[in-house]
């Protein structure tokens, strides 16, 4: 998570917030400090509200189920290339 956000911080900038789930990859020490560091809010969804983040659920799910369930990938290079 922080590689990507580092990755996106100098050409884009940095969000004063971001909302998220309380996935695994949001809870780390390290994670709480960079977002701390770099002056960001995180907003945790309530457990079990998944309409607070309606937009990105309904983006995980149409992933899921346009591409992750219609093809079988070998690489990660294969996903990329089928997004694009």
């Amino acid at each position: 998570m922080i590689r990507v956000l580092e990755n996106l911080k100098e050409p884009l900038g940095l969000p004063e917030m971001i909302r998220v789930d309380n996935g695994l990859e949001f809870i780390s020490r390290a994670v709480d400090h960079w977002y701390k560091d770099n002056n960001l809010i995180l907003a945790f969804i309530q457990p079990d509200k998944p309409t607070q983040n309606a937009y990105i659920e309904r983006l995980n799910g149409s992933i899921r189920s346009e591409l992750l369930n219609a093809y079988v990938f070998k690489t990660l290079s294969e996903v990329r290339e089928k997004i694009q």
